[in-house]
């Protein structure tokens, strides 16, 4: 998949934001909305405000929380090069088609069923000679989802705190 979207032709800003999901495990409209003011660069966090959350607008306000997650090096170094394309923007993955707004949460989608797949470092070719793209097989949501598998089944995490990274609840009420 790596492969792939190094070699795709989709916009940076798109590609940027597909490989920071695979590091952050946010919902897509999450991450697309995302603002630099939300990264703390010293602490190594970004925080995804709870308006911003599934499920967090039908709370109280008191009630309501922010995701704060934290920012391996590679994401470090990820938004480090962001910054040089879109830097100047209120958002990290700032939208070409509606100035000043962020991409559609959608976007990552689009590029993500053009993408032509690898196998070996080949490019996977149908019988028709067309290449075999992720259309219906993949989508940026379904990240979540492989993370999560990864992290519980193959390399043995413990469920709540991959549940915890997916901002999902976790727990009874009263472990809560």
């Amino acid at each position: 998949f790596m492969l792939a979207l190094s070699r795709t032709n989709t916009d940076i800003t798109i590609r940027y934001c597909i490989e920071s999901s695979l590091h952050l495990m946010t919902r897509p409209k999450e991450l697309a909305h995302a603002r630099w003011d939300e990264i703390d660069f010293k602490a190594r966090t970004i925080t995804i405000p709870a308006t911003r959350m599934k499920g967090q607008s039908r709370k109280a306000e008191s009630e309501q929380q922010d995701h704060v997650i934290p920012l391996s090096k590679q994401m470090m170094r990820i938004f480090r090069e962001l910054s040089k394309f879109t830097g100047d923007s209120e958002f990290l993955f700032p939208s070409n088609i509606k100035i000043g707004q962020a991409i559609n949460s959608q976007s990552c989608n689009v590029a993500i069923k053009r993408m032509a797949m690898y196998t070996n470092g080949e490019r996977v070719i149908d019988e028709d000679n067309k290449p075999v793209t992720y259309k219906g097989k993949l989508t940026s949501h379904g990240l979540r989802g492989t993370a999560s598998t990864a992290l519980n089944n193959e390399l043995d995490e413990d469920y709540d705190v991959v549940e915890n990274a997916l901002s999902h609840k976790t727990g009874s009420k009263i472990s809560q």
